[in-house]
């Protein structure tokens, strides 16, 4: 697993916009780039909306995880977005499945939509 890249601007993003300080931000952008959505792994309008992200930010990278869209360039974290609120449950069930189809359980499928 490739190690994320935090700056101290990206430090300080997630301390303002999460709360969290540089060693747990550093843990959560790890676990940002193993578990979040990537471009490929959506559909529909959620590949719509980090096409979006793509063409708008520049960013090669982009990962969705909870309710923030991450911006990455290669393995550096560039920016932090919300994701609109219809988005959410989907990206956390995929978030979810990813989890466990990567740790080996076997995931449950009960709320994909």
């Amino acid at each position: 697993m490739e190690k994320a890249i935090l700056t101290r601007c990206g430090a300080r993003k997630f301390r303002t916009k999460q709360g969290l300080n540089k060693k747990t931000a550093q843990k959560q952008a790890d676990k940002i780039l193993k578990y979040g959505v990537t471009h490929k792994e959506a559909q529909g309008e959620l590949h719509g909306f980090m096409t979006y992200l793509y063409f708008k930010c520049g960013s090669n990278n982009t990962r969705l995880y909870g309710d923030t869209a991450y911006l990455f360039v290669g393995t550096v974290i560039v920016s932090q977005y919300r994701i609109p609120d219809k988005y959410v449950p989907i990206v956390k069930q995929m978030n979810k499945e990813k989890r466990e189809r990567l740790d080996g359980r076997k995931p449950d499928r009960t709320y994909r939509t």
